[in-house]
């Protein structure tokens, strides 16, 4: 589960600041040539942490097939016909750069710089990890790798949102399409968060990650309470911004009909996401106890033929 779970790093790296970039873009108008060099920054930065953190040998299959995705994005900017949307598999490219020069020689290199340069940093990192002496003794836990950790809660439920919105926005499907289509969608986003949370708790436990646990039950908490609130009260702005915080109350529930409804649904949509950290902890508990266990017994139990 552990080697899975850093092999994806590359890309929930790259679809994290994809999503911060567009929602970002999106929402506050900002289309400026800074805003795009400072998540290609930002992208690189958490590579180099990744490359630091886990080495190259660990996640290998990981970065490959990164590459393999950003060669394909940049390749497919190639082709006539095809929908542009498919540009998102190498964003730099095929947003930023592709169309800049006439030029094919320079635009084949500016395809291939914008493979190599978010690949690079995995490699620095780990030059860099090379050149730290390692404790001999308890691994210890680096500050960022406590800040990642705590991150996790916000970065699965605001990289599910991102998705949820950014998936239909970039296929272009038409209403007529998404509506049938909305509650299955929206249930799919709430399965995807409740299986992301739960890798974490298998993979972290709760308490390396208590402090950002509990700000994210506040901010599911707090979300849901507003947006039932300012619903029954008809502040519908308000409602608007906490319904971001908490997309599992407006998406996933129906509207409620009663007091009892609203405490029912509100209840729910914070318990939902928060549950399965505790759950993966105790599947994580639980394996451990099994390895002690497992260890005391072979050291216990006399070798056959000794």
């Amino acid at each position: 589960m552990k080697t899975f779970v850093k092999n994806l790093k590359p890309f929930i790296a790259y679809w994290a600041c994809v999503a911060v970039y567009m929602l970002v873009a999106f929402f506050g108008d900002i289309y400026d040539a800074w805003w795009p060099a400072v998540m290609a920054t930002a992208l690189c930065i958490l590579n180099g942490v990744t490359g630091y953190t886990d080495g190259v040998k660990p996640i290998r299959w990981g970065i490959a097939l990164f590459g393999v995705q950003l060669g394909a994005g940049a390749a497919l900017c190639f082709v006539p016909g095809l929908p542009g949307a498919l540009g998102v598999l190498n964003l730099a490219f095929g947003d930023w750069f592709f169309g800049l020069s006439t030029n094919t020689a320079i635009t084949v290199l500016l395809a291939v710089l914008t493979v190599a340069v978010p690949i690079v940093p995995f490699f620095i990192g780990a030059a860099v990890r090379q050149k730290v002496p390692q404790s001999a003794g308890k691994k210890v836990r680096m500050p960022w790798q406590s800040i990642y950790g705590n991150a996790k809660p916000f970065l699965a439920y605001w990289g599910c949102l991102a998705v949820y919105i950014l998936v239909p926005m970039l296929a272009g499907i038409p209403n007529t399409v998404a509506e049938p289509l909305e509650k299955v969608w929206a249930v799919c986003f709430a399965v995807a968060l409740f299986a992301l949370n739960l890798v974490t708790g298998c993979t972290e436990g709760i308490y390396k990650i208590r402090w950002g646990l509990m700000l994210f039950t506040l901010q599911m908490g707090v979300c849901a309470c507003l947006t039932v609130s300012a619903e029954n009260t008809g502040h519908w702005a308000v409602r608007n911004v906490a319904a971001i915080g908490n997309a599992v109350l407006g998406l996933v529930f129906s509207q409620p009909e009663s007091f009892g409804q609203s405490v029912l649904f509100t209840l729910l949509a914070v318990l939902l996401p928060v549950v399965p950290f505790y759950i993966g902890a105790a599947v994580r508990k639980g394996v451990q106890k099994r390895k002690e266990a497992d260890a005391q017994y072979r050291i216990s139990t006399p070798q056959a033929g000794a």
